[in-house]
């Protein structure tokens, strides 16, 4: 079963003085204040099938949300976002 939360670092990590580490702070901030957003997410991954207790345990809809953001943000290809997601 998925989990709809699981605290995660800031998406800017440590202070950084770049406009890269500020828009990320940016989104980390909007996405801790609509946690509804991360509701729709779990809803929609979850979809109409129960497979609770099925296969291994997979990010949490948080998670799934933030390396959305990141994707979209960066114009990553999925390649692109699985590395980067390993690499840090």
């Amino acid at each position: 079963m998925r989990q709809l939360f699981q605290e995660q670092l800031s998406l800017s990590g440590p202070a950084v003085n770049h406009p890269h580490a500020q828009e990320m702070e940016g989104v980390d901030q909007i996405l801790r204040k609509n946690p509804g957003i991360t509701e729709l997410v779990l809803q929609d991954l979850e979809g109409r099938t129960d497979v609770s207790g099925w296969g291994r345990v997979g990010m949490s809809a948080y998670q799934v949300l933030r390396a959305a953001v990141l994707k979209q943000l960066n114009t990553w290809t999925y390649d692109e976002l699985s590395f980067h997601l390993a690499d840090s």
